[in-house]
């Protein structure tokens, strides 16, 4: 039996569950965030003290920082490194092929790397910055 054949080498070797942890790993917290800002910020259209009772709330869970490293830094981490890899491993014929959905998957992957660029420049700078002052 040789690596790929049985155990956790025949995991290693096909990507179909690697690429579909990274969808869900992109969509779930995300998914998450999304709702949980539209919801916070919903509570300012109760006034502004409705919406300073709801940013207290949150932030007097138990274990946020717990829950923003494990349910939201880690899953985007994951998405975003393989993201790259995948956009890296990529091969864009629209020279050859300029047909719509090549242009799409190519700018699928631009857009990925644009956007990891930007939440990494703005996680870095954003915490930093507020740690500093």
């Amino acid at each position: 039996m040789n690596f790929y054949e049985g155990g956790i080498g025949s995991i290693m070797g096909n990507s179909y569950y690697f690429r579909k942890i990274h969808s869900l790993l992109g969509v779930i917290p995300v998914g998450f965030f999304l709702i949980e800002h539209l919801l916070t910020n919903y509570e300012a259209t109760k006034g502004p003290g409705a919406f300073v009772d709801q940013i207290n709330w949150l932030n007097g869970l138990p274990l946020v920082l717990f829950l923003e490293i494990f349910g939201i830094w880690i899953p985007l981490l994951y998405h975003a490194v393989y993201g790259l890899y995948v956009a890296y491993q990529a091969r864009n014929n629209v020279s050859q092929y300029g047909y719509f959905r090549n242009q799409m998957f190519m700018l699928q992957r631009v857009t990925g790397v644009i956007t990891f660029l930007f939440v990494a420049w703005q996680f870095f700078r954003n915490p930093l910055a507020s740690c500093i002052r």
